[in-house]
């Protein structure tokens, strides 16, 4: 009781966390969500005002180098007037220098013939010269001045990067370059435009702006508003050459504070109010309240319906836990099950019952069992019990049973069930056929390499006495006849001695010479031979290369006894096919015709010694092709009719597994 009470105790507790979650997560997930789309806003709003601000002072500055175009040629004057003071003060370079700056508002920066920066010295030049590309880029102006030139004005273009305004001027005497560097920085330009800090109040004045600032470092430049509100520091987080932003409070008052870098190391500060964030806090605070107190009434009746509810789950906990082992077991049980009651509908089938009997559709019992002989069928249709009856179906071995069951129901009322129980024998059957098969082969081996001994001895004695009757004998008349019939007395002796090689090549244990071989290559290779064994033509498709150990010799016999069948069995006109897959662990070969096949009742026999259709075979091709494969370690089978791109050919396929070798044997 203790443990029922501890467990309502429990789930109320998660459940109250649950409705919490459910009641307050949305709220804080809205307050969230709104919150980031009004810094999202003022983020858009400062950084405008940054980029109007930033686009003004450009637009100031290009008026200022408009103004330079105008004074074009006071420049170039300018620029040859400071030639002079440098060639009459030479090494003295500060008159050139207060020139430059009293008359043009310019830097001075000379550079040797070869382009290096000469004074001010790299260290002190820091303030003009900011980086290496920076430096490079004033090289470049140093090789755009005309050779005949002695002052060259290079105007900023605008369809290349922003580079200064700038007199080039090349020093008497081989000395060297001068270049005057007309543009000052972005802040102090701004500084000299008399109207900049009236335009940043007229902006101010917009809603929500409290103040403007532009900064040179830590120093003011420019300001508009009550800077009082404005903290002295960038946020602690500000990284440079990005936009960076906080929200803090200044007097009770809550403000946006965006940072944003601008031209020539300056920074615009803007600050915004934030009133719509104060009004989105005290909405969340009182929806949090009046959620809470719908959570206390929700909580309790919750807590009422779980006390109500208990006892029915640990019923319902019971029976599914009972459900779910017995369901388990028979969902992972190798033999197929198929059970139906007396209307004759499908209570129960596991997995094992649809691989089995390749039955996808089992909503109707009808066709859930059409595969069956008639006999079964109504059997089961009329509950009755049967035992192991064997079946042979989709390439297996079936053995069924069918048993009747009485269950009893939740109301106490029989429920009489039938079950269908489906067992696989395929791999015992093949494996007791493979061992008496085996078991004839080697007798009829044997017994055939006894009778090929015996008549292999008086079998050469009649070659013999053929021969000396036609080289030592004359007869005395029909000498032709006698001819005729002495050969054909050595022609015979010599197919029997050719069936008994064969026969003595089958009962001995073939002597293979294993040899690392491509398979693709290898058919390439023979494929001349293979094309002479008839007159059909011969394909030969490579899906996919594979290496194995062969004996080329044997193998090469083994595939020409194939095709020969094939090309004898096919017209002339149908191609016969080898085709080459590979996968995981094996290499399949196909041989295939498209001849009249092979019979149902003699499928089983081909490979038997001494088994033949033909009136002048022997029996013992297919047997010794069935030695070869098997000493290579692979397993040869046919199929008559055999399916290919989704149709029945009626023909003959044989089909050779041959182990692929492995990674490790390729590196001995």
């Amino acid at each position: 009781m203790q443990k029922l009470f501890n467990n309502i105790r429990l789930w109320g507790i998660l459940l109250f966390l649950a409705l919490a979650l459910i009641i307050f997560l949305p709220a804080l997930m809205e307050y969230h969500s709104t919150k980031q789309d009004l810094v999202q806003l003022w983020q858009k709003q400062s950084r405008l005002v940054a980029e109007t601000i930033v686009r003004g002072g450009q637009t100031m500055l290009r008026f200022d180098e408009q103004r330079l175009l105008e004074q074009k040629s006071q420049l170039i004057s300018d620029g040859l007037t400071l030639r002079q003071l440098d060639s009459l003060n030479y090494p003295d370079l500060r008159l050139a220098m207060e020139f430059a700056r009293q008359r043009l508002h310019a830097n001075l920066l000379y550079f040797s013939e070869s382009g290096q920066l000469i004074h001010p010295p790299p260290k002190g030049s820091r303030h003009l010269i900011r980086s290496n590309r920076m430096l490079q880029q004033f090289q470049e102006l140093l090789q755009q001045m005309p050779a005949d030139s002695l002052v060259h004005l290079i105007l900023p273009s605008p369809l290349k990067k922003p580079q200064p305004p700038a007199l080039v001027i090349r020093r008497a005497n081989q000395r060297g370059f001068m270049m005057a560097l007309i543009r000052p920085a972005m802040g102090e330009r701004m500084m000299r435009f008399r109207g900049f800090k009236r335009w940043l109040n007229e902006l101010i004045k917009a809603p929500d702006i409290l103040f403007i600032q532009l900064l040179k470092g830590a120093r003011v430049v420019v300001q508009a508003g009550d800077i009082h509100l404005a903290p002295e520091t960038p946020p602690q987080e500000f990284t440079p050459g990005r936009p960076n932003w906080q929200i803090h409070k200044i007097k009770d008052q809550t403000i946006f504070d965006y940072w944003q870098p601008a031209p020539d190391g300056n920074i615009i500060r803007i600050g915004l109010a934030t009133q719509a964030l104060d009004h989105l806090q005290k909405n969340l605070i009182q929806r949090l309240l009046l959620n809470s107190l719908l959570l206390l009434i929700i909580g309790f009746l919750v807590l009422r319906f779980i006390l109500n509810r208990q006892n029915v789950a640990l019923l319902q906990n019971r029976l599914q836990q009972l459900e779910t082992y017995t369901g388990s077991l028979l969902r992972n049980m190798s033999d197929g099950i198929l059970a139906f009651n007396s209307a004759q509908q499908i209570e129960f089938s596991n997995p094992a019952f649809s691989t089995l009997t390749n039955v996808r559709d089992l909503h109707s019992l009808k066709e859930s069992i059409a595969f069956l002989p008639e006999e079964i069928q109504q059997k089961l249709i009329a509950f009755q019990e049967f035992e192991n009856f064997s079946y042979s179906y989709n390439n297996r071995f079936l053995l069924l049973s069918g048993k009747r069951v009485e269950l009893q129901g939740a109301d106490q009322t029989p429920n009489l069930l039938y079950m269908l129980i489906v067992r696989d024998f395929t791999s015992q059957k093949e494996l007791d056929e493979m061992k008496t098969r085996r078991n004839k082969l080697l007798a009829m081996g044997e017994l055939a390499s006894r009778v090929a001994h015996e008549i292999r001895n008086p079998l050469n004695g009649i070659a013999m006495l053929a021969q000396r009757l036609q080289k030592e004998f004359t007869p005395t008349e029909n000498a032709e006849e006698f001819q005729q019939m002495t050969s054909a007395i050595r022609q015979e002796t010599e197919r029997l001695n050719q069936i008994v090689h064969s026969f003595l090549f089958y009962a001995r244990t073939p002597q293979v010479k294993f040899k690392t071989t491509s398979l693709a290559q290898f058919l390439t290779g023979v494929k001349p031979v293979l094309e002479a064994c008839g007159n059909s033509l011969l394909h030969i498709k490579i899906e996919n290369d594979a290496l194995v150990k062969l004996d080329h010799d044997q193998f090469k016999q083994a595939l020409i006894n194939l095709v020969k069948n094939a090309m004898e069995a096919s017209p002339p006109e149908s191609p016969v096919e080898i085709r080459l897959e590979t996968n995981h662990n094996n290499a399949v070969l196909f041989v295939e015709d498209q001849g009249r096949g092979i019979a149902e009742e003699i499928k089983d026999r081909i490979f038997d010694l001494y088994f033949t259709t033909r009136n002048d075979g022997n029996g013992i091709g297919l047997s010794i092709v069935e030695k070869i494969i098997e000493a290579h370690g692979g397993q040869i089978k046919v199929e008559s009719p055999y399916s290919k791109d989704g149709q029945i050919v009626q023909g003959t396929r044989f089909i050779i597994k041959l182990p692929k070798e492995k990674k490790e044997d390729n590196n001995v």
